[in-house]
């Protein structure tokens, strides 16, 4: 079984890069394609006959239970993707997490068996399992996944559709009131918006939640597949969540840190904190535990002190906090304002919506916003007087 799954990836994979436009083409595909998805969806629930909307509710439920199995089989059996074996060429940046099954082919699929039990939907199940092995051999070409992941989806996918048609006679009732509340919404949408806007309100709506599902997906696979691994300054300093013992030991070898500040402070009593410390000891990598709050506003000072010893240390060094979306970036911001000399405005990025950090709607993570723009008002004069002190 293994010789046949390495033989098949050989065969997928070996093509890659010897053919620039079926590479482009296959890098879209494994990363894009899944994009189908949420159009398909809404367009589906936005259309006025019921049976429509109760098919699309129902196919959606299909996808989620497909993913649900999916990250069930992951908590119980890892399976290392081929470039964590040093296997094949890698077109496409991924976590070194579990392979087996695939979450883009499985969605696809599972969306795709339902509709095929559908005859009035069948064309869109035909399309959608299509779509499916497509990103199934992209993704196998690309160097993310094996052969044998792919079928794995492939049989995680019919049960998931096999549960939903089993079970949808009792999902008829609370489909009924999804539908209904949604019709609530979207005629106190349409009213609003034909004050505004002669533009047609179905258009408008189609456009809108599709962007919006499509940001939710997008999210969903971005994390999946890149976790929040960032550059901040090559070969100098990475910023990134906490990591599991895979991901650590992948980011750390490939990138070549010696150093490690964990922002969440000293934890002897949590697993991740001892696994953590043990990995670095085995690795030789300095670990150092610097407390940073994450809901209050950090003195100026401290932060001075932490940059301190960021310029102390071997590097590269990874600075980590638990998700890699305030803490770290509050360090990162004043890191690149500091050290780097980047205007204000420029290293205040670091705290952005690209590293899902969001200071909105009374969010605590605002403190991490204000600490900055505090650490740029008094840094000049911290700065001044210690070099008076000297």
């Amino acid at each position: 079984m293994h010789n046949l799954n390495m033989e098949i990836f050989n065969l997928i994979n070996g093509y890659a890069n010897q053919n620039q436009l079926l590479s482009v083409t296959a890098i879209i595909m494994a990363k894009y394609m899944i994009i189908i998805v949420p159009i398909y969806l809404v367009w589906m629930f936005l259309r006025k006959d019921n049976y429509f909307k109760q098919q699309s509710l129902f196919t959606f439920y299909a996808g989620i239970v497909g993913l649900l199995l999916n990250f069930i089989i992951t908590i119980f059996y890892f399976h290392p993707r081929p470039f964590m074996s040093h296997e094949g060429r890698l077109l496409i940046s991924h976590a070194p997490d579990s392979s087996f099954p695939s979450d883009h082919t499985t969605l696809l699929l599972s969306m795709g068996f339902y509709l095929l039990f559908e005859s009035k939907l069948r064309l869109y199940g035909i399309l959608l399992s299509i779509a499916g092995f497509i990103v199934g051999l992209a993704r196998i070409y690309c160097g993310v996944h094996w052969p044998y992941d792919i079928a794995g989806s492939i049989v995680v996918s019919f049960f998931a559709s096999l549960l939903i048609i089993c079970i949808k006679n009792s999902l008829y009732k609370p489909n009924q009131y999804i539908i209904l509340m949604s019709e609530k919404l979207m005629k106190k949408a349409k009213e609003y918006v034909l004050n505004i806007t002669k533009i047609k309100i179905s258009i408008f709506l189609i456009l809108f939640f599709s962007f919006c599902a499509s940001l939710a997906v997008s999210y969903y696979f971005y994390m999946e597949e890149y976790g929040n691994f960032h550059i901040v300054t090559k070969d100098v300093l990475y910023r990134s969540g906490q990591m599991d013992k895979d991901e650590f030991v992948y980011y750390t070898e490939k990138y070549h840190i010696k150093s490690v500040i964990n922002l969440r402070g000293k934890q002897s009593n949590k697993s991740w904190y001892k696994e953590e410390v043990k990995l670095s000891k085995e690795m030789g990598i300095v670990h150092y535990d610097f407390r940073i709050p994450s809901d209050r506003v950090v003195a100026a000072k401290k932060l001075v002190r932490l940059i301190g010893l960021l310029e102390k240390l071997p590097k590269p060094i990874l600075v980590h906090c638990k998700a890699g979306a305030d803490r770290s970036g509050l360090i990162s911001a004043v890191w690149e304002y500091s050290v780097e000399k980047e205007k204000p405005s420029k290293a205040s990025e670091q705290l952005s919506l690209l590293y899902f950090h969001f200071p909105y709607l009374g969010s605590p993570s605002e403190a991490m916003d204000k600490s900055f723009w505090l650490f740029v008002k008094r840094y000049p004069r911290i700065l001044k007087n210690k070099l008076k002190i000297r």
